[in-house]
């Protein structure tokens, strides 16, 4: 036999006499013996359910707060009357409920798949007063048979009330197994949780599988509606906005097409002028959002943030009756009308927006009166102040962007190697502003490297523009390599931690408070002894959470020999001979190989030069050729010291020629010898070196050229190699542009000698 029954919206509400008498006695017979019961429920049941079902429509709107018409605010008093009488009757069949509930599970015959929709029936009466019995009713359901309309409400109630999400993610899964041509109410229900878990292409893939023919298909629009806004307010994209309110449109043109809206459709009209107006909102385009709220209060009166929207906008406008009108009215829904098992939450936003109220009237007690201060505004506009507040929400905007997580540039197929350095230590003390210090970027498909984040890192990185002309953003960042201790490489770590801080609150806020790991942004930082050492200060070392906040952020500590896997590259640790002041023996370089492309670029790091170190890279030298690495050198070169020149002599102490903690000309050259790379990028010059750094290139590869293969260019902000040896900036990077290379537009690739 068919029920003619929708659990899922509480179609089996009934308030006649004869017809509880029936349910009773059915339930009755359920206590004694199952076979009885089937019989009993064959006679009555489909007469009480079907009388339910005709009435259902008068009485959903009923038990809708808060009992008005909405053309006219009438209260109609005798619907409330009757719904007290439908709540009378529904306490009585709990009571039933929760013994048949407790009853042992017959083995007999019974039909299990109309025992199974009974279960079902019962879990409702408990959904919103007792989710534990409820969760019962729905497992017994199961005991019976593997229906998709338990799991369905069993998902629900996971999701909805007990917060079980994984569980919920599992049985909207057998929604969609057991009855994949029938399951929209599944693909609607996991892509909520998708969205709100902040797997924002997965809630998108599920809420597009809702074919349009559906009765989820409007409720599915919508929400994709929202999981655009949602990303928006994250990533202050506008392709999230323009999206968002495309997809809330479509919903509101699909509903007009009905000729008589139910409460449903309604709802769902609201719904979606209210979330096309908190975009309005967010972008302080408040005459749209004020227009959109009165089409949303149109269709639901008492859907409290619209109120909380009209409330923001009045104070911005000093209209502070009404504002505290506005917030009253939301206050007395949230009181009223809003989910019971969200109290402290509750509790939590009244008080909020009384303290609003209590402001308001503050206001218009003490401060100056309106027209005074619209006769004020009046002068102060009329000086252009609606430009400058034009101007400071663009520079607002232009920050926000670097720092939320925003679609990222999309990563290149080779990695690539950004130069964001120009002159070494000295320089930020007697600097002009052409004369930057900075670091080094590494770019792959999975990771985004900072080496050396020194002075004005943050600035160069922020202003600097990828190969396809994109700017870079915080968001792109998630590892931090750092040789030594000095200022020049390690000057910005403090702002790093800073901007990590502030990205990661920036997206709590923009969620509306709810911490999404999947979003948060964790960096990795690596670093030698001697900089941790200085900077432990700043390092928060509790590895657990602690009031509720999480360190966000690893420190490694890492030394000669160590490797660090990444997923498409690896980082070998070298040595380096170089003082940081914190120590003399803790410097580090680096190796970074990319078997994919075959290279090993090798960053010395800051070091001195002596036959000990020559003979260490002998054996890296070694190392390299037997693996036959493309070689890249990136060399510290420091800067020039007088001695240098006393190499040459008879029956001097070589070794006392060479610059001490710096490579300088003489160490690179002898690197150069030893290691004979593809390529040798000089950098962290000294000031001394202004104006003669291609000149110096030009020198080093006329002294190399018969003998070596390699190519020289100068380290400067916006140099650009990626791992297959292809220089891709413009050609004033180029000391030698004839030798090994060819000029395509704006692009320079370098050619295997």
């Amino acid at each position: 036999m068919h029920l003619i029954i929708d659990f899922s919206i509480k179609k089996y509400y009934t308030v006649d006499n004869s017809q509880q008498i029936y349910f009773m006695d059915w339930m009755e017979d359920m206590l004694k013996k199952y076979e009885d019961a089937i019989k009993k429920l064959k006679q009555f049941g489909s007469i009480i359910f079907t009388n339910a079902t005709n009435r259902y429509d008068e009485l959903e709107k009923i038990k809708k707060p808060p009992y008005w018409d909405p053309a006219n605010d009438i209260v109609d008093n005798e619907k409330i009357q009757e719904l007290t009488k439908i709540k009378t009757c529904n306490d009585i069949l709990k009571k039933i409920a929760s013994i048949i509930i407790s009853s042992p599970i017959s083995e007999s015959s019974a039909d299990n798949s109309l025992f199974s929709e009974c279960f079902c029936a019962f879990s409702e009466f408990f959904v919103e007063s007792d989710n534990k019995r409820a969760l019962e009713c729905l497992n017994k359901a199961l005991q019976f048979k593997k229906d998709p309309l338990a799991y369905s409400l069993r998902g629900t109630l996971q999701f909805r009330q007990l917060n079980n999400i994984s569980q919920a993610l599992k049985d909207f899964d057998e929604v969609i197994r057991l009855n994949p041509s029938n399951c929209d109410d599944a693909y609607l229900n996991q892509g909520i949780i998708y969205r709100s878990l902040g797997n924002y292409p997965k809630a998108e893939e599920l809420f597009t599988k809702i074919p349009s023919i559906s009765y989820y298909y409007i409720n599915g629009i919508i929400n994709l509606g929202i999981n655009y806004a949602d990303q928006y307010k994250l990533y202050n994209e506008k392709t999230y906005k323009d999206s968002a309110i495309k997809q809330f449109d479509h919903a509101i043109d699909e509903t007009s097409k009905f000729s008589v809206l139910d409460y449903e459709l309604k709802k769902g009209m609201a719904l979606a002028y209210a979330e096309k107006a908190e975009l309005f909102f967010y972008d302080y385009e408040y005459d749209e959002c004020i227009s959109v709220c009165e089409n949303s209060l149109y269709y639901d009166r008492n859907r409290s943030y619209t109120y909380i929207l009209l409330g923001y906008i009045q104070i911005s406008q000093q209209d502070y009756k009404n504002a505290i009108k506005n917030f009253e009215i939301s206050i007395n829904i949230i009181e009223k009308y809003e989910n019971e098992k969200e109290k402290e939450n509750k509790e939590k936003i009244i008080e909020l927006y009384r303290k609003l109220i209590k402001a308001c009237k503050y206001h218009l007690k003490y401060i100056t009166p309106k027209n005074e201060i619209d006769s004020l505004m009046q002068k102060i506009n009329a000086g252009g102040i609606n430009s400058i507040e034009r101007i400071i929400l663009q520079n607002k905007n232009e920050h926000d962007g670097f720092l939320t997580p925003g679609v990222k540039n999309e990563p290149p197929e080779i990695p690539e190697m950004y130069i964001l350095r120009r002159w070494n230590s000295f320089s930020p003390i007697l600097a002009n502003e052409d004369q930057k210090g900075g670091g080094y970027f590494i770019r792959t498909a999975h990771h985004g490297l900072i080496i050396d984040p020194g002075f004005d890192f943050i600035e160069n990185f922020k202003n600097f523009e990828d190969c396809k002309g994109k700017k870079l953003s915080f968001n792109l960042i998630d590892k931090v390599l750092i040789t030594h201790a000095h200022n020049d490489h390690t000057a910005d770590i403090e702002s790093l931690l800073t901007l990590l801080s502030k990205y990661n609150s920036h997206i709590v806020e923009r969620s509306g408070g709810k911490i999404i790991d999947g979003l948060l942004k964790t960096i990795d930082f690596y670093m030698s002894i001697s900089t941790y050492k200085k900077y432990v200060s700043i390092f928060n070392l509790f590895s657990k959470e602690r009031d509720n906040k999480k360190n966000y952020y690893t420190i490694t500590i890492v030394k000669d020999k160590d490797i660090i896997p990444f997923k498409d590259i690896n980082i070998e640790i070298i040595r380096a001979k170089h003082d940081d002041l914190q120590s003399d023996r803790d410097s580090l370089g680096f190796i970074i190989y990319d078997n994919a492309n075959n290279l090993a670029l090798l960053h010395t790091g800051d070091t001195g030069f002596d036959s000990k170190t020559g003979k260490y890279y002998k054996d890296i030298q070694n190392k390299l050729k037997k693996k036959n690495n493309e070689i890249v050198l990136l060399a510290n070169i420091g800067g020039f010291k007088e001695n240098e020149q006393f190499y040459c002599l008879d029956n001097y102490d070589n070794d006392t020629a060479f610059y001490p903690n710096h490579l300088g000309r003489l160490g690179l050259a002898k690197l150069i010898e030893i290691l004979n790379p593809n390529i040798c990028i000089i950098t962290e010059f000294g000031e001394e070196f202004f104006g003669c750094r291609k000149k110096l290139c030009d020198i080093y590869y006329e002294t190399y050229k018969d003998t070596k293969k390699t190519l020289f260019f100068p380290a400067d902000i916006g140099f650009i190699m990626n791992f297959k040896l292809e220089i891709l900036c413009d050609g004033s990077y180029i000391a030698s542009p004839s030798v090994g290379y060819t000029e395509d537009k704006a692009k320079i690739k370098y050619f295997k000698i």
